[in-house]
C-alpha cells in the first residue's frame, strides 16, 4: 500500500535528521538527500542495508 510506504519512508527520513553525522555521511557519500528523497529512497534503502551488513560483519 503506498500510505504504508510512504509512513515508512517518513519514520527513517526522521531518523536520519537525528542519526550520527559520521554513519549518514558514510552512508549517503555525500548525498545530502540520501533517504530523504521519495524518488531515490528504494535504492537508498538498499545500498544502506548492504553497508550496514558489512559494517556489522567486519566486528
Amino acid at each position: 500500500m503506498d500510505w504504508q510506504k510512504d509512513d515508512i519512508e517518513y519514520a527513517i527520513a526522521s531518523y536520519v535528521d537525528g542519526m550520527d553525522t559520521e554513519l549518514y555521511a558514510y552512508l549517503s557519500a555525500g548525498n545530502t538527500e540520501f533517504l530523504r528523497d521519495h524518488t531515490n529512497f528504494a535504492s537508498d534503502i538498499q545500498r544502506a542495508i548492504v553497508l550496514l551488513e558489512q559494517m556489522m560483519e567486519s566486528k
